[in-house]
């Protein structure tokens, strides 16, 4: 609905010029819920159940349930969100393009959002089907470890992949929190 449009909710018809608030109720003698939402962000922001009692939740500016309050009136659940911009964790280098050598060092950057403090920090040559610890002595990444953010791999000798490479680091507590590369790399044969 956008000012100037006509609702029709049968038998009633209404012109739209503002909206404050948007309810559903059921009838008088259900026994059911009404909903409030808040028009802009277009999420239920109260809940009457039928015995007249009230739930409400409270969002963020992002639209992200932030507080959630019983009947009662009480905080039953609370969320805290941390942003480190849109994404959670970053691959730096190698990022894509780079020919790296089998045998050699290089160096692997990354950073991640302070509340992650353990980290997979692998690698794939087959485009990620597989992947390999580039530490098989350490797989964990810690981050008190005053390297953090920078791994100096020694590329394991014999592995080979044109183009089909990736790094990818991900959270030890969640590893759907994850980066990887942007684009492949390739690691050529001495």
């Amino acid at each position: 609905m956008v000012l100037g449009d006509t609702c029709r909710i049968f038998p009633r018809q209404w012109q739209v010029a503002y909206v404050a608030d948007i309810q559903f109720s059921p009838a008088v003698n259900a026994l059911s819920s009404s909903t409030h939402y808040d028009p802009v962000l277009g999420v239920p922001i109260a809940s009457v159940d039928a015995n007249g009692k009230v739930r409400k939740t409270e969002y963020d500016g992002f639209g992200r349930v932030k507080k959630v309050y019983n009947t009662q009136g009480e905080v039953v659940s609370e969320k805290e969100y941390h942003l480190m911009n849109e994404q959670e964790m970053y691959v730096f280098t190698p990022n894509g393009g780079e020919q790296l050598t089998a045998g050699q060092t290089y160096a692997v950057q990354w950073e991640t959002n302070p509340d992650y403090d353990y980290v997979f920090l692998e690698y794939t040559t087959d485009e990620g089907l597989s992947y390999n610890p580039v530490d098989p002595s350490n797989h964990v990444k810690d981050r008190s470890n005053p390297d953090w953010g920078n791994y100096h791999w020694e590329i394991p000798a014999g592995i080979t992949g044109d183009n089909t490479c990736f790094i990818r680091i991900s959270w030890v507590s969640n590893q759907n929190v994850k980066d990887f590369s942007d684009q492949p790399f390739s690691i050529v044969a001495p």
